[in-house]
């Protein structure tokens, strides 16, 4: 009888342990054997199982086995499992399959944490669930009636809405096929970014590495999220298009695949939804797509007085940890349970965190309206940051103030041209890498951007006029962001915007319940006040409602008829062409109201008609057989017109600016001896209280002072004066 081979004999050995043999949901191969004091999961390309095989043998016939005996014996052992059943598996937080959660505890045992809406316990389970990596730490000991915000000890937030957006954020990283929010740390050096990722990590899912450097390709980016429930980086100054692009896919939970080693046609998948964090000096998360997923917490200086050495810190984290974690548990099963009555009227992108942090702020026995209010301030700064790192976005909305009725409309090589000149006139750089190199990637630039430009009230509409491309860019008072009201009891904002579109510096600040009074861009300028401004509509709030009902003075409400718009057409063609070409738009808009002309009806007309043509300052006719051909050529010598045009207005206006640009330097030299720097709100209350500036004047003056270099902001909606 022949000898049974040692390939065989390990195969023997190991079914006759009981083995489970199965392939997870990406038909990848695992066994679940038992290995005292705790039954375990391993992969069958695992080290760990070879090793195991060769200790059978041993244990058996006291024979080392040869690497082919080991090899052969996986083999089958794979094809066995493939014949098996398949499991779900996961890394260290699980559904239950009946709406609760399971976390693995990471322990030699095998236990886990199951969460439901009726508490929490700590068992082990039946089939296998979780996948363990050899970085991934046992779990502390969950504690019950532990306090959640004893985290805050470990974190060096100032503000109390980053504090409470920081502490619902991890809590809900125990809720299971949910989004999660990155978490984007800036501030300073020694300002305690790394210790507030590390606390978070040490009591949701602590690890041997901690915090994780950015590696330089994505491979091996996508493989350290698939080990890592928890991916923290550490110190990013700025974060790579590629890496940002993984990260969206993390938080959204698409997969990945590669070709597996020595195969032609094998792939080896990844998907999975992971709990981000990144920290730097800067903002390192850059693109819009990231940072709607993003939440930005600022870390401040942190006094030396309040320093621990990292071993006292440490030993402090160890010991919360345990009743941290129990007093998150309590919060989670408490959130189950208010979940469901949680009735929300709009939700962000992140909709499911939304909700979920509603859940958990009242579980925390706070008002909801609190998170929500922290989150869509949160949600403004994103798009704020958006925009500034958007170099052609923060050029247009320069470029839009130069138009007082807040509409620009033109073909896609008119808007490069004409934005490529403006950056050039603010003496920006157009030749570098920052700026695009045609009016295709200005406007793939501009569709990045489309949705914090949409919250700050510019909206980009494409259309046709025949064969050519049409782009019309609409600046229209700021849009609500995101939405994350509640139906009960939430505040709501009136819409008063002010808006301060300046290439140095530009804030969209919402003053809330302050005024009735909201900018309408639409309408154009004042021919009473001397100023390109833009017209004042009011707002009022129907009190059961919370309905908001727009009032522009003298709008008539039937829209006008045909025989209206033939006799509007044919006075703006006698006026521009009594005037010739370049006609100022102040004085053509004047002289049409003149004529009995309705002012808001008269641009939106107008600007819909292509033998008009608005540039800047200015309006000219269009010859109606070449105004397609003159779309495309972008008009060339448009802009020594225009920059002539724009020279006309400031010596117009430069005597009664020189006059008011003394007063606000005044003013802010006065303020920054007592505040250092001066707050954009704070300046426009002092203007209008000492000067009788209004806030509409006073950001003009403001932003020619920061054109001129007079006076800069360190940051956005704070000025200094320039010594």
């Amino acid at each position: 009888m022949p000898e049974t081979s040692q390939a065989d004999l390990m195969i023997e050995l190991a079914i006759a342990t009981g083995a489970q043999l199965f392939t997870d949901q990406y038909s990848n191969p695992y066994i679940r054997y038992n290995q005292s004091p705790a039954i375990i999961t391993y992969s069958l390309k695992s080290g760990i199982v070879k090793d195991w095989l060769s200790s059978l043998l041993w244990n058996a016939n006291a024979k080392a086995p040869g690497g082919e005996a080991v090899n052969s014996a996986l083999s089958v052992l794979r094809a066995k499992a493939r014949e098996g059943p398949t499991h779900h598996l996961y890394t260290r937080v699980a559904p239950d399959g009946e709406g609760g959660a399971l976390i693995d505890m990471a322990n030699e045992s095998w236990s886990h944490i199951r969460v439901t809406p009726n508490g929490w316990s700590i068992g082990n389970t039946r089939c296998p669930t979780f996948r363990r990596y050899k970085h991934m730490k046992e779990l502390p000991m969950p504690t019950k009636g532990g306090d959640s915000f004893d985290i805050l000890q470990f974190v060096n937030l100032k503000e109390e809405g980053h504090r409470l957006l920081y502490v619902i954020t991890i809590i809900s990283y125990l809720i299971p096929d949910i989004q999660h929010p990155v978490l984007v740390f800036y501030g300073p050096h020694g300002s305690g970014k790394s210790l507030s990722l590390l606390a978070a990590r040490a009591v949701v899912d602590p690890s041997i590495v901690g915090l994780l450097a950015l590696p330089r390709q994505d491979r091996e980016l996508v493989q350290q999220l698939y080990h890592h429930y928890c991916g923290f980086y550490d110190n990013v100054s700025k974060l790579p298009n590629w890496a940002s692009d993984v990260f969206c896919r993390a938080v959204t939970g698409t997969g990945n695949t590669k070709r597996a080693l020595y195969t032609d046609d094998e792939d080896v998948i990844y998907e999975y939804r992971r709990c981000l964090g990144i920290n730097g000096i800067n903002i390192a998360a850059q693109r819009g797509d990231l940072l709607d997923r993003s939440i930005m917490l600022g870390c401040e200086m942190m006094d030396d007085s309040a320093r621990l050495e990292e071993k006292v810190l440490t030993q402090l984290l160890d010991s919360l940890a345990p009743s941290i974690l129990g007093g998150m548990l309590d919060a989670v099963v408490s959130a189950m349970n208010i979940y469901p009555t949680i009735q929300l009227e709009k939700l962000s992108r992140m909709a499911d965190f939304t909700r979920w942090g509603s859940a958990i702020a009242e579980a925390l026995n706070l008002d909801k309206n609190l998170f929500l209010e922290a989150y869509e301030e949160n949600v403004k700064a994103q798009s704020e940051e958006t925009l500034k790192a958007s170099l052609p976005a923060t050029v247009l909305i320069a470029f839009m103030d130069l138009y007082p009725e807040g509409i620009w409309r033109g073909a896609p090589s008119v808007l490069y041209d004409e934005l490529t000149g403006y950056a050039e006139e603010l003496k920006i750089r157009t030749r570098g890498k920052a700026w695009p190199k045609g009016a295709s990637w200005l406007m793939r630039r501009l569709n990045e951007v489309t949705p914090s430009l949409y919250t700050h009230g510019y909206v980009i509409e494409k259309d046709r006029a025949g064969n050519t491309r049409v782009v019309t860019i609409r600046k229209t008072p700021a849009n609500s962001v995101n939405g994350v009201h509640a139906v009960q009891g939430a505040k709501k904002h009136d819409g008063n915007d002010g808006i301060n579109g300046t290439l140095q510096s530009f804030s969209m600040d919402q003053n809330q319940g302050k005024s009735e009074t909201a900018v309408d861009v639409h309408g154009d300028p004042d021919p009473n006040d001397g100023m390109y401004g833009i017209n004042s509509t009011s707002q009022s709030f129907t009190k059961d409602t919370k309905e908001i009902t727009n009032h522009s003075e003298g709008d008539p409400e039937d829209p006008p008829d045909q025989e209206y718009q033939e006799g509007l057409f044919v006075d703006a063609i006698r006026i521009l062409k009594e005037h010739g070409d370049n006609m100022l738009q102040k004085v053509f808009f004047e002289d049409l109201v003149s004529l009995g002309h309705h002012q808001a009806q008269t641009s939106k007309i107008l600007r819909g008609d292509l033998r008009f043509s608005f540039r800047v300052l200015t309006v000219s006719l269009v010859p109606s057989e070449v105004e397609n051909r003159e779309l495309q050529d972008g008009e060339k010598n448009e802009k020594e017109n225009l920059s002539q045009s724009r020279r006309k207005i400031e010596n117009v206006e430069k005597s009664t600016l020189q006059t008011q640009l003394k007063k606000v330097l005044n003013v802010i030299s006065e303020m920054e001896k007592i505040r250092g720097s001066v707050r954009g709100d704070d300046l426009y209350d002092e203007l209008e209280k000492t000067h009788k500036i209004g806030k509409r004047e006073a950001a003009k003056i403001i932003g020619v002072l920061l054109k001129d270099g007079t006076i800069y902001s360190p940051r956005p909606n704070y000025y200094k004066e320039t010594r």
